[in-house]
């Protein structure tokens, strides 16, 4: 059975006790050395599934006053904000049900925040700013039927 490396939810579910063969995707290095090519098949060991399968993506880079995540972004935890911060639509494709968490704090000052065209309140409420000094939390969940973002929580520490 071939399994490729985006197929993160069903990797850890495969995970069993003996070797199998996986498309790569391109980079990466192989056992023993060289490079793996594009759609290259390997061998992943159940340990190879579980770490990969168990290991968080947490985005913390602001560009140009931007945090931009990917498809496969589980967290958003920019650096205390010094100005205002614009959370970009996702870079690469999500799939149906995906989502990803954000946690926001300023720098002691409220911070404007401006949300990508793909986010909308649900459950919760996307906040125009930071409340200063304080933690915020919030949660999104993509659906693919109307191509959203949905904030599902939002949080402010006590």
């Amino acid at each position: 059975m071939a399994v490729r490396w985006k197929d993160k939810g069903k990797l850890a579910a495969l995970a069993g006790t003996e070797r199998m063969p996986a498309t790569s995707m391109a980079g990466g290095t192989k056992e023993g050395g060289g490079t793996v090519a594009e759609e290259e098949d390997i061998h992943l060991t159940p340990d190879d599934l579980r770490d990969f399968a168990t290991k968080s993506k947490i985005v913390t880079e602001i560009v140009s006053g931007v945090i931009t995540p990917a498809g496969d972004t589980d967290e958003l935890r920019p650096p205390a904000l010094t100005a205002a911060l614009t959370i970009a639509n996702p870079s690469s494709a999500m799939r149906d049900g995906d989502g990803f968490t954000i946690e926001l704090i300023d720098n002691g000052a409220s911070r404007a925040l401006t949300w990508g065209s793909k986010y909308a309140n649900r459950m919760g409420t996307l906040p125009a700013a930071t409340i200063a000094g304080k933690r915020h939390y919030l949660g999104v969940k993509y659906v693919a039927a109307d191509d959203t973002l949905y904030c599902m929580y939002a949080q402010v520490q006590p």
